[in-house]
């Protein structure tokens, strides 16, 4: 009996760990700490592109599976799960159009989502996310054209058609999701709507740079809140930080509750209630 508590407790005490204040990885490229602002507490996972060693890899269907076929060899910092599946069971579709590391998966756009990420699986930018608010800016595209080449996917179907052949030839991800902050546009809600809605524990993805440097950042709030006023909070904090964020996401928490994060030395350090072969999609963060 005592043995099954002390799993239990061991299980659930990661988050304690953010108390013991910032820990830093990898010369500081990978970073866990607590921020509280505005009486709300943040655990932050910090990732610097710097020297390319942080990298990204999104799976966007059969998650758990191409996840576990594709992480050997690879020290494996954080995973949580990404965007929105049409239904809760694994292996479940994205919502809106789809590339999964190079395989076109769905061609048809979600209009209630203004947010447009790739993730790049090769070549120069391995590793990175680019954002984009379909809403009022096209995606720039400049791997695989010798001069940049502009998609407006929700203006012109050709250009959803060409975006998506673009995504497969160059072996990418591409998806849709909720953008809640960008650059170009500001909020994707209007101020009257900042407490609209249910109250949930939050998970954002931030895009940012900081004194020429670029950083994703994952940020939980386990506190739970409104999800437009939580996105407004954790906007805020980074500024305070000194970010210039470029897109900041809303990652799922609901059914999906997934995240494990671990040290330097594949040690767990944080863990959600979910189990990972639950999951319909994946954000993961590694090191070669």
């Amino acid at each position: 009996m005592f043995k099954k508590l002390f799993f239990y407790v061991l299980l659930w005490l990661p988050f304690s760990s953010f108390s013991q204040g910032k820990r830093s990885f990898y010369n500081g490229l990978y970073q866990v700490y607590q921020q509280t602002y505005e009486n709300v507490d943040f655990q932050v996972y910090q990732f610097s592109r710097k020297g390319v060693r942080m990298k990204a890899k999104y799976f966007a269907q059969n998650a758990y599976q191409q996840y576990q076929n594709w992480k050997s060899n690879k020290r494996i910092l954080f995973v949580c799960a990404g965007a929105f599946s049409s239904k809760m069971k694994p292996g479940s579709p994205p919502v809106g159009i789809c590339v999964d590391n190079g395989v076109i998966v769905q061609k048809t756009l979600d209009y209630t989502m203004d947010g447009l990420v790739v993730v790049y699986n090769g070549g120069a930018q391995q590793g990175g996310v680019g954002i984009v608010n379909m809403e009022n800016e096209p995606l720039t595209a400049r791997q695989g054209f010798d001069d940049p080449k502009e998609f407006w996917p929700r203006n012109s179907n050709s250009d959803k058609i060409q975006l998506l052949q673009w995504g497969s030839q160059q072996g990418l991800t591409v998806f849709q999701t909720q953008l809640m902050y960008s650059r170009s546009a500001g909020f994707g809600f209007p101020a009257n709507k900042e407490r609209y809605g249910n109250t949930a524990n939050r998970r954002f993805l931030a895009i940012c740079s900081r004194e020429g440097e670029v950083f994703h950042l994952v940020i939980n709030m386990p506190r739970a809140n409104h999800l437009n006023y939580s996105s407004k909070l954790a906007k805020n904090m980074l500024e305070n930080n000194g970010f210039t964020i470029y897109g900041l996401l809303n990652l799922d928490t609901g059914g999906k509750d997934i995240m494990l994060a671990f040290d330097d030395r594949s040690n767990l350090i944080a863990q959600a209630p979910v189990d990972l072969r639950e999951a319909t999609n994946l954000l993961a963060y590694y090191v070669d």
